[in-house]
């Protein structure tokens, strides 16, 4: 992970060029590497990149019952390919 310190940007100070460029260099190194920000030497946030994922994926991945489901479903007993049966409508 990457530790960006001194980004104490926050509310009205937000505003210029100066910080959005910094903003940009940090969401642009978050898609290789998680991104720390700092504000007073303490974490206070975390930049992870999301390129190459889309919205559903997102959605999906931070969701407790999508989780809860996928727990459910791995807990149930499984049928290996070999037993199937065709069986026509």
């Amino acid at each position: 992970m990457k530790a960006i310190a001194g980004c104490e940007v926050s509310g009205e100070e937000a505003v210029g060029n100066l910080e959005q460029a910094t903003l940009d260099a940090c969401v642009n190194d978050a898609q290789r590497e998680r991104v720390i920000i700092t504000r007073d030497g303490k974490p206070v946030a975390l930049i992870v990149g999301v390129g190459g994922i889309d919205e559903e994926q997102l959605q999906l991945g931070s969701s407790d019952r999508f989780w809860e489901l996928i727990i459910e479903r791995r807990a149930q007993k499984t049928v290996r390919r070999a037993g199937w049966r065709y069986r026509p409508a």
